[in-house]
């Protein structure tokens, strides 16, 4: 992770994925947490 070669890769790989097959960033969190509702 020292040079960004992962975060440069997985970067291309969602790009080529997006343009194929379609992401729907929509609905993607920005932190990507999952939080549970509350109890009650």
């Amino acid at each position: 992770m020292e040079y960004g070669c992962l975060g440069r890769a997985w970067a291309r790989l969602l790009t080529e994925y997006d343009g194929e097959i379609g992401l729907q960033w929509e609905w993607q969190a920005a932190d990507g947490v999952h939080r549970q509702g509350a109890a009650g």
